[in-house]
């Protein structure tokens, strides 16, 4: 067909330069010219820049794709129908199909009175895509995500995933293609989660279609939603992931993607789509007031009476500290197997069944099958269980890597694994820095760790060595739990940047003491007794690689531990509670009331103690008369006060 013919079937013709023309576009409401019609090289070039296809715009003419070629010679591409994707009301009636053709294009046809299909959608009623499929699963309370296109909702509903989108592709900011009634069709939905496209580049005119889309369905649905989300799905299995589809042809699972909407914060139109390697996040106070830290969705480790403690969430980083030789390795893959059942690890549970990985580079596989089997023969496990152990622990050795190279291949290791936590040990064999140099491991924790664990989501905990032991005890005495922290060799920015610092020591012969140095008072740990504690006594298995926990040893006639160590009691009854014993009320206080106190108390003189040592510890404070008790058994201040 020669142009003039061509343009002769539109409206609004003007010129736009040399063989080129802006018109109405046939294949939508056009309120005004965003039609481009050129010739060029015995070609009509069609461009409609709403978004309209090109099978979309001839079809509405009642063309042929051939109908573009002016020139004899020139051939039409041969194209098939691959898909059809039906758009129904809510009464489930047909209103219109988009077609999927291979070479990649679509057009969109609907069905006149007589039944035969007419190629455009002029007076069809628009709507999004299985809507009475949505209106239902919306009924049922469920989330309902939004995608960019058909193909990806039906693998979304194949997986059990309420999904929809708009007709006629991804749309920008300036010319949506989302629409209001849209919205409108879906009003009774409470949850919303948009799936934006992770387009590689922008268009020809520097827009990013798949976030811009996103953008304008999440802020169509906050007029009526009350919770609406937005994000990118993250890679999957080594593999770029674009949208959902990849995702699922990936190896990604309904309960995976459940899990990273669980993670998504509420629509910001300020910050809709945060730089994952640049840590920052806005919340108005509103927004903390509202937030429930006991159902934190990204607390993994941590539960206490069906509560969240959040003691380890998604993206924290921690440090697991210890002496070469002492088998902190071994107590590491303890912990592991055991959070990988989701059973408790001296009273530290993690909210599910984990999975884990193990990164070594000390320890051949002789010395990893030693734990393994001393810990499965010592625990009561199930042949189930040992399925279980199977798939969610992956242990690997890694050699030859450091600094970026390293945490660049982990960041792959942990996407193939679907990882929740990943231990390295020991980490700084890969850091590749001078870790007494504050700068050093300023970039290592900034540039390399953090992005890694805000693109994952995973939680890190690096096994790490302490320094030269020293001889004296003395150098001991008085210190707090908090002094514990900074056992480990290297600059404080380390134990600063940690969410948790957990550190073993020997104590005595065939006695060892893991504290929880940081956060331990969230972790919940017990004694055998039960009594929560941020210091867990433990000693070797005698016959295989297993640690066992025991009870706190006893204490000598100072109040000390063996070797002369004084008790935590010892250190408060000894410390100037001047200011605590002032606080005493004339008229008296009860056992629980004036232990709570002492326990508020020494949290502002950060000496870590638990209800139940302050309880014992109001005692020895009548005893060395900074307290008195009355007659009828409540405590008021006493006369070494």
């Amino acid at each position: 067909m020669k142009l003039e013919d061509f343009l002769a079937k539109l409206e609004n013709v003007k010129p736009a330069g040399e063989s080129s023309y802006m018109c109405r576009c046939p294949a939508h409401e056009d309120g005004k010219a965003s039609l481009s019609v050129k010739g060029a090289g015995g070609k009509i070039l069609v461009r409609c820049f709403a978004g309209c296809s090109t099978d979309s715009v001839v079809g509405a003419m009642d063309l042929r794709m051939g109908d573009l070629f002016s020139e004899p010679g020139a051939k039409e591409a041969v194209k098939r129908i691959v898909a059809t994707y039906d758009y129904r009301d809510e009464m489930g009636d047909l209103l219109f199909q988009t077609v999927r053709y291979d070479p990649k294009d679509f057009r969109q046809r609907h069905k006149d009175a007589s039944g035969q299909w007419v190629w455009n959608l002029k007076g069809v009623r628009l709507v999004p895509y299985r809507l009475p499929e949505c209106l239902e699963a919306i009924n049922s309370g469920k989330t309902l995500f939004v995608s960019e296109g058909e193909k990806d909702c039906d693998i979304l509903w194949k997986n059990g995933v309420p999904a929809t989108c708009n007709p006629l592709g991804g749309g920008t900011i300036k010319n949506p293609k989302w629409r209001e009634e849209f919205t409108e069709c879906l009003r009774s939905v409470k949850s919303v989660t948009i799936l934006a496209d992770n387009d590689e580049k922008p268009n020809r005119q520097g827009e990013w279609v798949g976030k811009e889309h996103a953008i304008t369905i999440a802020e169509s649905f906050t007029k009526i939603c009350p919770e609406v989300r937005v994000g990118i799905l993250p890679n999957n299995n080594g593999h770029r992931t674009k949208d959902a589809y990849d995702w699922f042809t990936q190896g990604g699972t309904a309960e995976k993607l459940m899990e990273f909407h669980s993670r998504l914060r509420l629509f910001n139109r300020a910050q809709p789509f945060p730089n994952p390697s640049v840590l920052h996040d806005t919340w108005t106070v509103k927004d903390l007031i509202a937030f429930d830290p006991t159902a934190d969705a990204n607390a993994v480790i941590g539960i206490k009476d069906g509560k969240t403690t959040r003691y380890l969430c998604k993206g924290y980083g921690s440090w697991f500290i210890g002496q070469s030789g002492l088998g902190k390795s071994s107590l590491a893959i303890q912990e592991a197997v055991l959070w990988c059942l989701g059973r408790p690890f001296f009273g530290v549970t993690p909210i599910r069944p984990l999975r884990v990985l193990f990164v070594e580079s000390e320890n051949d596989e002789g010395d990893m099958a030693e734990p393994i089997q001393g810990i499965l023969d010592s625990i009561a496990i199930t042949p189930a269980e040992v399925d279980l152990i199977s798939e969610t622990l992956k242990i690997s050795r890694c050699r030859g890597l450091t600094g970026k190279d390293f945490f660049d291949w982990l960041e792959k290791e942990v996407v193939a694994h679907h990882a929740d936590v990943v231990y390295v040990d020991p980490l700084l064999r890969f850091a590749g820095i001078e870790i007494s140099r504050t700068e050093q491991c300023t970039m290592l924790l900034n540039q390399w760790i953090d992005p890694m664990l805000a693109r994952t989501g995973v939680i890190m905990k690096g096994i790490h060595h302490t320094g030269k032991p020293k001889d004296d005890q003395k150098s001991k005495k008085g210190m707090t739990i908090y002094d514990y922290m900074y056992s480990g060799i290297g600059s404080s920015e380390l134990v600063n940047w940690a969410r948790a610092v957990s550190v073993v020591m020997p104590i005595s012969d065939g006695l060892f003491e893991l504290k929880l140095a940081k956060r331990g008072r969230r972790a919940w740990a017990t004694h055998p007794n039960g009594d929560p504690t941020t210091s867990l006594f433990l000693k070797h298995h005698p016959e295989r690689i297993f640690w066992e926990q025991t009870d706190p040893p006893e204490m000598d006639e100072h109040g000390g531990k063996p070797g002369g160590r004084p008790s935590q009691v010892d250190v408060i009854s000894r410390h100037n509670l001047h200011s605590f014993c002032a606080e005493c009320k004339p008229e008296g206080e009860g056992l629980n009331e004036i232990a709570k106190r002492l326990e508020r108390w020494l949290a502002r003189e950060k000496i870590d103690a638990s209800l139940s040592t302050c309880k014992r510890a109001i005692p020895a404070l009548v005893a060395n008369a900074k307290l008195h008790k009355t007659d009828d058994s409540t405590y008021i201040k006493g006369p070494e006060a």
